[in-house]
């Protein structure tokens, strides 16, 4: 369900819930809505399904992209318009906006290696074509794991984002810089691996701060309950130590370009 929570009129009451969409879960409007929703300053919300399926019969977990318009009149209806549909693996995880209204996402599955990708979704050129026009910006190396649900951009276009740990390799965060010309292909650097625990696995989060820094998460995934932090690595700004069956280390972490 996609709901909002507006601010009560006087200081102390509750805030008020409205349920602006709820998913069927039918193949037409999707189902289990996932990551961020984007919202446009025309007020248009954005968001994605990771799932498409009946649960009745089914027909596959390949996920949407849609967009809520708000309606002229408080109290109407909200209107739903399915962007694009996935249709060889779960849908985007993740969801963000760049110039130009242009979405982008990323994928855990799906792509040329079936690690996941990373791709935009442009507005059709004429206001009543039916869908958004997928491209995809990068397909995840087999070895290099899966997209994990982060993402930003700067004002040059270039996307940053982060994938996950599998066996020996503890994630990374990545660059995409964007082409000279149109059509070109997107360039993949990578800007971070996290090889083991101590440094931190599973890097979950990404924002971009002033001259360039990342500032991001990671969760240590621990086989033992962790009783407390260690000597915190000089880049470190912060970390968490949690006791527990399947216990783990969370440490932030900065990026400098």
């Amino acid at each position: 369900m996609v709901y909002s929570l507006t601010p009560p009129a006087s200081p102390g009451e509750s805030w008020n819930e409205a349920a602006l969409y709820s998913f069927a879960g039918n193949g037409t409007s999707g189902a289990e809505p996932s990551g961020p929703l984007v919202v446009a300053a025309s007020g248009v919300l954005y968001g994605s399904t990771t799932g498409n399926v009946n649960y009745s019969g089914g027909n596959g977990f390949d996920g949407t992209v849609y967009s809520l318009t708000p309606p002229a009149t408080a109290g109407q209806s909200w209107k739903r318009k399915a962007l694009y549909s996935f249709g060889w693996a779960d849908g985007p995880a993740y969801l963000m906006m760049g110039s130009g209204g242009v979405l982008y996402g990323g994928t855990a599955e799906g792509g040329a290696n079936l690690s996941g990708l990373v791709f935009s979704l442009a507005r059709p050129s004429s206001p009543t074509g039916a869908g958004w026009n997928e491209t995809v910006l990068y397909n995840l190396p087999i070895s290099g794991t899966n997209f994990n649900k982060a993402m930003t951009i700067d004002k040059n276009g270039v996307v940053y984002s982060t994938s996950n740990e599998t066996g020996s390799n503890g994630g990374s965060v990545f660059s995409l810089t964007p082409p000279a010309t149109q059509g070109g292909a997107w360039t993949a650097t990578t800007l971070c691996n996290f090889p083991n625990q101590s440094d931190g696995m599973d890097p979950n989060s990404l924002v971009l701060g002033s001259g360039g820094i990342l500032y991001g998460t990671t969760s240590a995934r621990r086989w033992r309950p962790v009783r407390s932090c260690g000597p915190a690595p000089e880049d470190r700004l912060s970390a968490e130590s949690v006791a527990g069956r399947s216990s783990s280390l969370c440490a932030a972490r900065r990026l400098r370009p």
